[in-house]
């Protein structure tokens, strides 16, 4: 757990060299997720699929994806009208497909 916060709770549910994906309990009923760079240099073919990544629409079924450069580069995954990941199996399918859509876009620039 990373929060001190009574009413908050952060948990780490995934991650690779990269990317680290964070729950983050905000209440009894409201989770939400956090997708941090963790690598050490942001290429500049990433800084694009991320841009790209977060414009496209409905990637992410019942979610919102919000792109962040500061204060850290990452984004930030938002339930709609109460939708959210119900279970650990369901975070890591998220993280994946995280990852192989930001990889895709890559490929597509090259």
């Amino acid at each position: 757990m990373l929060s001190d916060d009574s009413n908050q709770s952060t948990l780490v549910v995934a991650e690779n060299e990269n990317w680290l994906m964070l729950r983050i309990n905000i209440s009894d009923d409201t989770v939400s997720h956090m997708l941090v760079w963790i690598g050490v240099n942001v290429e500049p073919s990433m800084s694009i699929a991320c841009e790209k990544l977060s414009n496209e629409y409905d990637l992410i079924p019942g979610m919102t994806l919000e792109w962040k450069t500061e204060p850290s580069f990452g984004f930030i995954v938002q339930p709609k009208n109460g939708w959210a990941l119900d279970e650990h199996k369901s975070e890591i399918q998220l993280f994946e497909k995280f990852i192989w859509e930001l990889n895709r876009i890559i490929r597509g620039l090259k």
